[in-house]
Formats: C-alpha cells, sequence, structure tokens
C-alpha cells in the first residue's frame, strides 16, 4: 500500500515534479493530519507572498541594476558613479515574493530572468540621478530563482522526513488517529523570516514582476497590428504562412480564459524570428521593439 508521506519524500527529490504540485500534496498531508503551522506557508508559496508583510529568507535575491533602452531594444546595465556606491548594493539585494509556479514558469521562458520594479520614490530618485530615459528594475538570473525552489524543495522534505521518523507515513492516502495525534509534536521550520530590504509606498515595493505575467492587452494589440500589416511586410510565402500559423495561435490563447503564457511566450519567440528576416522593414523594426521590452530583448 502506497505511503503517502513516502510519496512527498520521493516528489521532493524529483525536479520533474513541479514544485506547486508538491506543495499541494504537502498541504493535503497536513490537512489531513490537522497540522496548522506549516499551512501558511504552504499557501504562500502556492499563491506568492503579499506585498506587505514577512518573506523567508531564502527568498533573498541579488539581481543587477538595468533600465530598457527603446532605441536598441535591450535591458543595459546602468553606471552608477562611486558617490552612489552604498545605495547601489542597497539596491541590488532583494526579497522574491512570487509563487512557486510563476517561478518555475519563468525558469522555462525564453529569458529566465526575473524583472523586479522598485517603489516609484526610489525610481524617480535613480531616474533624476543616473540619469535615466526608462524606470530601473533588478534583473535577477535563474540561478538565483532555482536556488529558492530548490530551498522550497528541501523544507517539504525535512518536514516529511520528520513526520516519518514519528512514525507518521500516511498508508492508503489516510491517517491513523494515532499519527494525528503523533504529528503534534513535528516542529515545522524554514528558517528566519524578515521584510523585504526595500519599503515604499508602491505595491511593487516587495512583489515582483516577470516576464510570465503576459501583458494581455498589449499582445493582444500586437496580434492585430501584425494581421493588418501582414503584406506589407514583404515577406517571402513561407515566413508569411508560418506568421499566420503563430497568430492565430496567438489568437486562440488570448481567447482562453486561462492562457498559457509558456505557449504565448514561444510563439512569441517564433514570430519574432520571423520578423527579424524582414530586413530593411521598418515597420517590422517597430513590432519587434514592442517584443522586446514585453519579453526582455
Amino acid at each position: 500500500m502506497t505511503s503517502l508521506v513516502n510519496e512527498l519524500q520521493r516528489e521532493a527529490l524529483d525536479r520533474s515534479v513541479h514544485a506547486d504540485d508538491l506543495l499541494r500534496k504537502a498541504l493535503a498531508v497536513a490537512r489531513k493530519l490537522k497540522i496548522e503551522d506549516i499551512q501558511p506557508w504552504i499557501k504562500s508559496e502556492l499563491n506568492g507572498y503579499p506585498t506587505t508583510g514577512e518573506i523567508p529568507d531564502y527568498r533573498s535575491v541579488h539581481g543587477e541594476i538595468r533600465a530598457f533602452n527603446p532605441y536598441n531594444g535591450l535591458w543595459m546595465p546602468i553606471l552608477f558613479p562611486e558617490s552612489m556606491a552604498k545605495l547601489h548594493r542597497s539596491l541590488t539585494n532583494r526579497k522574491c515574493g512570487q509563487s512557486v509556479a510563476e517561478l518555475e514558469d519563468l525558469l522555462l521562458s525564453e529569458s529566465g530572468v526575473l524583472y523586479m520594479p522598485y517603489p516609484s520614490e526610489i525610481e524617480a530618485r535613480l531616474i533624476t540621478s543616473v540619469n535615466l530615459d526608462s524606470p530601473p528594475v533588478l534583473v535577477v538570473s535563474s540561478p538565483e530563482l532555482r536556488g529558492i525552489l530548490d530551498a522550497t524543495r528541501t523544507a517539504v522534505l525535512d518536514w516529511a522526513l520528520l513526520l516519518e521518523e514519528q512514525g507518521i507515513t500516511g498508508e492508503g492516502f489516510s491517517f491513523s488517529k494515532e499519527e494525528q495525534t503523533a504529528a503534534g509534536s513535528v516542529v515545522f521550520n524554514i528558517g528566519s523570516m524578515s521584510h523585504s530590504q526595500i519599503q515604499g509606498g508602491s505595491s511593487a515595493s516587495t512583489q515582483t514582476i516577470h516576464h510570465s505575467e503576459i501583458d494581455i492587452d498589449e499582445i493582444r494589440k500586437l496580434a492585430s497590428k501584425l494581421r493588418s500589416s501582414l503584406s506589407d511586410l514583404n515577406l517571402e510565402k513561407n515566413a508569411q504562412e508560418e506568421l499566420e500559423h503563430e497568430i492565430a495561435t496567438l489568437d486562440a490563447q488570448l481567447g482562453s480564459p486561462k492562457p498559457k503564457s509558456a505557449i504565448i511566450r514561444e510563439s512569441s519567440r517564433s514570430i519574432r524570428t520571423i520578423l527579424e528576416g524582414a530586413t530593411g522593414s521598418a515597420l517590422a523594426t517597430g513590432i519587434l521593439s514592442r517584443f522586446a521590452m514585453l519579453f526582455g530583448g
């Protein structure tokens, strides 16, 4: 007979199991055992942490401050003067409150990086002090994000091992009264927690944005623009047919009640590749620039 706790251990060790599926199973175990202290943590990992409140320290990330250059469609590093070195160091470390599903989706994306905005007062100060043309963001690389997911898996694994050490296994997807009683002595510990180092009036002060959060309205506008401009792009027949297919894929996702960001992102990447072949087309260049702003260059 299958042991629910042993299943949880195996899945915590298996990176092919999505972190959100692992956490939902952990939530089921906690509810069945009537363990209260772990449930808020599980729900925060599944749904994302609130913009106010504490976030586990393992969700601290380090990144590079960049600003979008509308002329070349790239996110460019910002050079800080020596007089701002201390501020620069303080702004390169943040707390990441995104859900595990969003982080995993992001790791599968083309860019694989996270773009974190700053509170409006910090943003305004940087724009003025460093003479920027666009708002700065903190760009966080994929290893930093993977570290958060690994820490989450390790926490679930540690908890499941502690349950087994107390003789709590959950045979047949249920727990005995004795197991429920014994579970009360198992202490769950995720380490220290603290507020984000950067606070402010903006709702983005402790929350983050990333490219798995697709701007549906903007993508819809781009798809409409592409449809109306097909004849003006002067593409070869095969390229135009491929572009029409990708636009249809976007339309299908945009019309869905639950559009899949991974499919939208992959289709958008194919569209960008096609448009890059439309050499000398100012129209294609303009659309490419808008895609770059949405998907990180």
